[in-house]
């Protein structure tokens, strides 16, 4: 039997063993408080009142104890009527009947004051209610995130419509200050004019500069602007973005065959987001596309709308013919610096490769890239980015192989400070046949 303690009080029902079963001898209900104890009154004539319900009184004799499978245990008189029913916390239960169940000459009943059955469900409901709330609010989360898909070569960024404030204003910044002129930069290394430029790549080599010589932003201007040479190049990203531990998948496709150029972003995880966007060289508007039947890696694409150029790039921020959307430049050839570091240049002799890093400023080199956050998340504010680092390969002849994009930021939602962080690597091919996915 389970021992008492201070603070329990216990009635006998039946201080007479002769014919009682198993099941009833010394039976004992366990009360909390006086007031317990008046809800079960146990009169002088060994009959048990049920004041709550206002029942009459009911002898010993005519009285059935019930055990139920869930642990807990009522009394019910011959005739079924319920006379009393116990609300015992049932992990209570379970240990004191796991610890007695093999007294084979007492069993012990104990029964706690029922709560009130009002409270108890009003609780339960409210319970389920913020669950319900907390499962729908991680739902809606992801929806805006994934809304906020990457354009450009850079990686998306998801922001939130609610309680969303901005510490940065970028309409206060003129892109073009932040865009380093490669035509300067080749004339400041190599002695070149403009109209010499796309010949750079013969006159280093007569020069004997190869990149190792240069500093890695430099090479990444020229290598920006010996993309646009080519007569036709793809560009393929994929990796991910990750926020309140929830993972989307993210692909990207920018392609170009000397007149038209198309951008696709898709991203796959818990919801399916595709755009795409389609530019040809020379007319006024952009194609705006959205995408259904949605895999990993393609969408079947509807027409949305179209833009004027003009609207496009106050939308966007950039046209689809850029290879990222993100400044990139030094404090050189008429702009104003937007890295922060730079990284030693590795070669790889294996594969005649050259890489390095550049950390960017988290405002100034996403003033364009900001706005097509905007864009796709259909937001009223701006992200709040703490770190962005590019990895950049190039061969030789400053072809650029891949760029790496990898960065941190910001953003409330829900009332609450979200940090993101994602990445994308892209990979070009250059000279190549192009099949347009629009």
């Amino acid at each position: 039997m389970r021992k008492k303690s201070n603070n329990e009080k216990f009635v006998s029902l039946n201080n007479s063993k002769d014919n009682q079963t198993d099941d009833t001898k010394d039976v004992d209900f366990l009360v909390d408080n006086d007031s317990d104890k008046d809800n079960l009154n146990i009169n002088p004539n060994n009959k048990i009142e049920d004041n709550v319900n206002g029942s009459s009184s009911h002898s010993i004799d005519d009285m059935v104890f019930e055990r139920h499978d869930d642990g807990s245990y009522s009394i019910v008189d011959k005739s079924g009527n319920k006379i009393y029913s116990d609300e015992v916390n049932l992990e209570t239960r379970k240990e004191d009947f796991k610890a007695n169940k093999n007294s084979s000459d007492i069993v012990d009943f104990e029964v706690k004051h029922s709560r009130d059955k009002k409270t108890k469900q009003k609780k339960e409901k409210q319970k389920e209610y913020e669950k319900k709330t907390l499962a729908k609010k991680l739902q809606t989360l992801v929806v805006l995130l994934i809304l906020g898909i990457f354009t450009g070569s850079g990686l998306g960024v998801w922001y939130f419509n609610t309680a969303l404030r901005s510490n940065v204003d970028y309409s206060q910044y003129d892109p073009n200050d932040y865009i380093q002129n490669p035509y300067l930069t080749l004339n400041r290394l190599f002695n070149l004019n403009e109209s010499e430029c796309p010949n750079f790549v013969t006159v280093a080599k007569e020069q004997g500069i190869t990149p190792a010589n240069l500093s890695p932003t430099d090479n990444f201007v020229i290598a920006q602007y010996n993309a646009t040479l080519a007569n036709s190049f793809i560009g393929i990203g994929n990796g991910y973005v990750n926020t309140l531990g929830i993972e989307q998948s993210v692909y990207s496709s920018k392609r170009y065959d000397g007149t038209k150029y198309t951008f696709e972003s898709i991203s796959q995880g818990m919801m399916s987001v595709a755009i795409c966007d389609s530019y040809t060289v020379g007319a006024n508007n952009i194609s705006i596309y959205s995408g259904t039947n949605i895999t990993s890696t393609s969408a079947t694409w509807n027409l949305d709308r179209t833009l004027d150029l003009t609207s496009y790039q106050e939308e966007a921020g950039s046209l689809p013919s850029v290879i990222q959307p993100y400044l990139v430049s030094s404090s050189q050839d008429g702009a104003t610096g937007t890295v922060l570091s730079e990284s030693e240049i590795i070669y790889e002799e294996a594969t005649g490769l050259y890489s390095f890093t550049l950390e960017l400023d988290p405002v100034l080199s996403v003033i364009n890239y900001a706005k097509q956050v905007r864009r796709t998340g259909g937001l009223s504010a701006y992200p709040e980015f703490q770190k962005i680092t590019q990895t950049i390969v190039i061969d030789e002849n400053w072809n650029l192989i891949s760029i790496d994009v990898s960065e941190r930021y910001s953003a409330v939602a829900f009332g609450m400070k979200v940090t993101c962080s994602g990445r994308l690597k892209t990979e070009f091919t250059y000279n190549c046949d192009v099949t347009f996915p629009v």
